[in-house]
């Protein structure tokens, strides 16, 4: 009977995790077409001190925080990775362009849209808090997934006359 509950609650809970999946894409995509006061975005190339293009970031560097966030079993683990990657940027280029950073992780900590989300599925099921973790997580994945793959669209077409 236990059982039969608990994958019952396992079936809910990713249920509502689908019925919020475009609410996912929409945070993300919002990220990614974020842009500074020169309309420059974070797939974007701009000139390096030597005036050579260059792109602001890589597509590897967001592919890396969905590894971790696959292997990370808190939330925390990927905030940490996320601030070591925004240190390691050099002055005011990659992960500090345009804030994109520390919006990523504004987004995924508590009280982030992620976490939001994840409470309003805890409320919606009516189940207790110990499910809030591993819901979070649930989505936040998925939010990292839904944002790398957007990023590489975007870069990949950024230049294209493609209607994006």
């Amino acid at each position: 009977m236990q059982d039969e509950l608990r994958m019952r609650q396992q079936l809910q809970i990713q249920k509502e995790i689908k019925d919020n999946e475009e609410k996912l894409i929409e945070i993300a995509r919002d990220l990614i077409e974020k842009e500074n006061d020169q309309c420059i975005h974070i797939y974007d190339k701009r000139p390096n001190d030597n005036g050579i293009l260059q792109d602001i970031l890589e597509e590897n560097q967001i592919r890396n925080i969905l590894n971790v966030a696959l292997e990370a079993n808190a939330i925390g683990i990927i905030e940490v990775f996320i601030k070591y990657q925004i240190g390691r940027s050099e002055s005011n280029s990659k992960w500090k362009f345009n804030k994109f950073g520390l919006s990523l992780v504004k987004t995924i900590v508590k009280d982030g849209d992620i976490y939001e989300l994840a409470s309003q599925i805890i409320s919606k099921l009516r189940l207790d808090d110990s499910h809030l973790n591993d819901i979070w997580l649930r989505l936040t994945r998925l939010y990292l997934g839904h944002m790398n793959r957007y990023f590489y669209y975007r870069k990949k077409t950024a230049n294209s006359e493609e209607d994006n």
